[in-house]
């Protein structure tokens, strides 16, 4: 079933493997639990690149962030303070619709006051982290969760609300796409591995 690197992944894969026979099924087509992400390795670029990202195709979203990027002379997208000098216009050439250059300046000003203690991540719990980011214009609790599995790598998380998963587990198990309870059921035997389970659940729908 492939090697796995990180001890944790490989506790979490026993774990789900030993109660959900149809996860290990999955993994033997699959491969071993290895998530990959665009996400930038620091919070505020992560995020920021998030909102760029949403609702758009992979190649469309990849140049626009290369535009908004551009605007800015660090390694990174513009901090606060700088992106407070950045017009709208700017922003709007570069691809970013009026609609996400209000979460992107949302993003800034969370962030300028201290209201997103990223340092502090790593300390608190998925939840905290979750009513946190949520606060942010643009930031609902799926960009949230994404954020909380791709970006800090937490493995408890469990997105119903990705349609992706719900079908996945409609496919696998085949409980009714509006039957929360059904599914919320199946993920509570993967805790505290439900990261690891909703990763198959996308697995399942991928075409062999």
């Amino acid at each position: 079933e492939g090697v796995v690197l990180d001890a944790d992944h490989a506790a979490g894969m026993e774990h789900v493997f030993a109660v959900d026979p149809e996860i290990r099924r999955l993994a033997r087509r699959h491969g071993p639990f290895s998530p990959t992400s665009h996400y930038r390795d620091d919070a505020y670029d992560a995020l920021f690149e998030a909102i760029i990202f949403q609702q758009l195709s992979t190649k469309a979203a990849r140049t626009i962030a290369g535009r908004v990027h551009a605007l800015s002379r660090g390694d990174g997208y513009a901090r606060p303070t700088a992106l407070a000098r950045i017009p709208d216009e700017k922003l709007r050439a570069a691809g970013l619709s009026h609609q996400k250059i209000s979460y992107v300046r949302s993003l800034a000003e969370h962030t300028a006051s201290g209201e997103l203690p990223f340092r502090r991540f790593a300390r608190m719990g998925d939840d905290e982290i979750v009513d946190v980011l949520t606060q942010v214009r643009g930031f609902g609790r799926w960009s949230a969760e994404m954020f909380l599995m791709f970006h800090l790598g937490r493995l408890d998380v469990f997105p119903i609300g990705d349609l992706g998963v719900r079908k996945g587990l409609t496919k696998v198990y085949g409980v009714g796409d509006g039957d929360r309870t059904a599914m919320e059921r199946i993920a509570d035997r993967w805790r505290p591995y439900r990261s690891i389970g909703s990763w198959y659940m996308w697995r399942a729908l991928e075409v062999d």
